[in-house]
């Protein structure tokens, strides 16, 4: 009788949950280089064209990125957020000619994103996972192949 070895699905979850934290931390290390410095904020000199353009091109390269992997995940929250195709198109399509009311429109966009994450992430908290881990474990102990789940295991 062929068992599931779980140890080779944990290390790939432990993979990925790992490779996703290091995404999460380059991405918050690109969002606080865009943002600058809060704390030497009054110290700070006025930025260049050029700087302001690259943050802005940052911002609207990191908003693009969030949007793909939400509509990667599901297409419909895409819509939830008010976001259609031409809109998307004329923010996103040339990020260095974004104007500053194409910004202000963006960070409305990164904000519904913040949100949404939030309660996703509550949810999540929320939910027992590993009660649920522990049940579909012990489900899959008497699991045979190409068997009806409802036949009783023969013993």
């Amino acid at each position: 009788m062929a068992k599931i070895d779980f140890q080779k699905v944990e290390q790939y979850f432990d993979r990925d949950l790992a490779r996703m934290e290091v995404e999460n931390i380059l991405y918050l290390a690109e969002l606080s280089e865009s943002l600058g410095d809060f704390n030497n904020q009054g110290k700070q000199p006025q930025k260049s064209k050029e700087q302001l353009s690259k943050e802005k091109e940052i911002l609207v390269l990191n908003t693009k990125r969030e949007l793909k992997f939400i509509a990667r995940v599901r297409r419909d929250l895409i819509e939830k957020l008010g976001i259609n195709r031409e809109t998307a198109e004329r923010l996103f399509k040339n990020p260095e000619k974004v104007s500053d009311d194409d910004i202000e429109e963006i960070l409305e966009i990164r904000e519904k994103i913040r949100e949404f994450r939030a309660e996703v992430k509550k949810s999540l908290q929320e939910s027992n996972i590993d009660e649920m881990i522990r049940k579909q474990i012990e489900k899959a102990k008497n699991k045979r192949f190409n068997i009806h789940d409802d036949w009783l295991p023969l013993k």
